[in-house]
Formats: structure tokens, C-alpha cells, sequence
């Protein structure tokens, strides 16, 4: 059987938060979660795939990397401290004034 394992990965942007639990014992068995940051006038975060509760997906990941899963923080001040991505206006500035800069 080899080597089993237990993966967690959380991949964190200003505006999402993908988390995965992948179980290596026999079979490979994995479970994501992803979040985005709310537009507009709404605040916070929304799940818009995976379970809310790992402990719902125990029987694909084990009891206790659900468990493990659950007990983790939300990576709020994270994911907040990370800058947004440019919006095309200031993509578009950022490129002229390297154009510049390299045209002296």
C-alpha cells in the first residue's frame, strides 16, 4: 500500500479561500471547499462549493481529518491583508509608466 498520508492545502487571495483535505490510504480521497469574498454592499464570505462542515464528508475523508478540518480558522486576517487583484485601469497605468521608465 505504501506510504498514507494526510494533505491539507488552503490557497489564500484577497478574494478566495480554496481549502482541500486529500486522505492517501488506498484509494485517494479528497474534499475542497471554496469561498469567495462577497461584491458589492455584502460583507464577509460565501462557500460556494464543497460542504460547510467537513464532518458531513467524514465518510469520504475519515473522522478525524474532518475533525481536524473543522477545528481550523477561517484566514480572515490572511486573505484581508493580501492586496486585490488591479483593476484594468490601474493595470493599464502600471504598464505605460514601464514604458516609460524603460524608454527613459
Amino acid at each position: 500500500m505504501g506510504d498514507c498520508s494526510a494533505t491539507i492545502t488552503m490557497h489564500v487571495t484577497h478574494g478566495a479561500v480554496v481549502v482541500t483535505a486529500v486522505l492517501n490510504m488506498g484509494p485517494l480521497r479528497q474534499v475542497r471547499q471554496s469561498w469567495e469574498r462577497r461584491r458589492g454592499t455584502g460583507t464577509g464570505w460565501k462557500l460556494v462549493d464543497g460542504p460547510r462542515l467537513w464532518t458531513t464528508a467524514e465518510d469520504r475523508i475519515s473522522t478525524e481529518l474532518a475533525e481536524f478540518m473543522d477545528g481550523l480558522d477561517f484566514p480572515f486576517d490572511l486573505a484581508n491583508m493580501l492586496p486585490r487583484r488591479p483593476t484594468a485601469a490601474a493595470a493599464a497605468a502600471v504598464a505605460q509608466a514601464a514604458r516609460e521608465v524603460a524608454n527613459g
